[in-house]
């Protein structure tokens, strides 16, 4: 995905910020519906409309909606020497986790607080999902096929709309998942190669093993559910592996990496199932998020700075190859626009970049110095957005910032 891992470590402060209520109350509803023989609770759920975000204190002068021009002039304070440059929005309090975007005028990025932030290419908006209580939901991911076919995960549900609108994103339903074999469970993200090929991490908590993963398919939403199927599970795997990050080359090329530097291949889903064959990675670190720019050209990161290739060898035999690391840190997602221009992010306000062969770090501003970074995704090489504890970055061509 990007992608970037689908599963980050939400801070422990989240789990608090989820029982506030805000007081203010989405628009539209959604349906809810229920996977196989799991529970879904009745619609306990609203859409979201665009609105400001209160601060965490209640207080009403915090906003995460703004305009803002292309080449508005950001103090040298708000630029890194490497060209990062803090997005002027005002997020006290919100944890952005993922951001994703169809092209340069339609960049989308989802966190904490239910928040949902659209960029047009001149100004951010947003919008927010609440449950039916009033309570923020904690948005972990955001992936779409294209402008008009968004997709969303929250810990609990997943949803679905056509595009942002004039009034925010009509979400058409959401799909609940609260049970993974009659535990209690979490989604930990979406992600997809087209419309009709979308896949969902899915996990429970097993005293005796830890978290297991399922990965589960769709083929597209249709008739306001995602009908998702499984498609990997500790069974089928033969493992209780976490699965943290998702990507595919193609519908029959799809790589996952988790646990004690675990990766697993398949073919796809093909016929109502998946299967999968693990791979040696080199590493018995934690992967938390892949990223190719081809089948043969694919990179890992996870704990530890861990970095993996996968390309040929000097005998030309496609292989997982260790890579020196210029960090210490946790890294939790890689994008890349090309081979040769692969971005990483992680704790600690860590930048790397990689030109195919070499990874550097890259500065941040001093507002990003020691944050969290959970997210990347860019349309282009002048055009790479980094999202996370609180703050945006972005870096564009030399002279404009958005």
């Amino acid at each position: 995905m990007t992608r970037q891992g689908l599963s980050q470590t939400l801070p422990m402060k989240l789990s608090l910020l989820v029982v506030l209520t805000l007081g203010v109350r989405g628009a539209a509803g959604c349906a809810a519906s229920s996977v196989d023989d799991q529970s879904a609770p009745s619609s306990d759920l609203d859409g979201g409309r665009t609105e400001t975000i209160p601060g965490i204190d209640g207080s009403s002068d915090a906003s995460v909606e703004a305009s803002i021009e292309d080449g508005s002039a950001p103090t040298s304070d708000e630029c890194s020497s490497d060209g990062w440059c803090v997005v002027p929005l005002e997020l006290r309090g919100v944890a952005v986790y993922s951001v994703w975007g169809s092209g340069p005028n339609d960049v989308w990025a989802v966190g904490s607080w239910g928040t949902v932030l659209h960029y047009d290419g001149k100004k951010w908006s947003t919008s927010r999902v609440l449950t039916d209580a009033g309570q923020p939901k904690t948005l972990i991911s955001v992936w779409g096929s294209g402008p008009n076919d968004v997709w969303i995960a929250s810990v609990d549900d997943i949803r679905h709309c056509d595009g942002w609108k004039e009034d925010g994103p009509d979400w058409s339903a959401a799909q609940i998942l609260t049970k993974v074999d009659a535990l209690p469970s979490q989604l930990l993200g979406v992600w997809g190669t087209g419309a009709k090929d979308v896949w969902v991490l899915h996990g429970a908590n097993l005293l005796s093993v830890g978290l297991v993963t399922k990965v589960l398919h769709s083929e597209g939403w249709v008739d306001g559910s995602p009908s998702l199927k499984p498609a990997f599970d500790h069974v089928t795997s033969g493992t209780t592996s976490n699965i943290s990050g998702i990507w595919a080359s193609s519908p029959s090329d799809v790589w996952v990496v988790g646990d004690r530097g675990r990766i697993f291949r398949s073919n796809g889903f093909w016929g109502g199932m998946a299967s999968w064959k693990q791979v040696n990675s080199n590493t018995h670190s934690h992967l938390r998020a892949v990223w190719g720019s081809a089948s043969d050209d694919i990179w890992a990161v996870g704990d530890l700075g861990t970095i993996r290739h996968y390309t040929h060898n000097e005998g030309g035999e496609l292989v997982w190859s260790y890579v020196s690391s210029p960090t210490g840190s946790k890294l939790g997602s890689v994008w890349g626009s090309s081979g040769s221009d692969v971005w990483a992010v992680g704790e600690g306000g860590t930048i790397v970049h990689g030109d195919g062969t070499t990874w550097t770090t890259s500065s941040v501003p001093k507002a990003a110095t020691n944050i969290p970074l959970y997210g990347v995704w860019g349309s282009g090489p002048n055009d790479v957005w980094i999202v996370g504890e609180r703050l945006i970055l972005h870096r564009g061509p030399a002279g404009v910032t958005k």
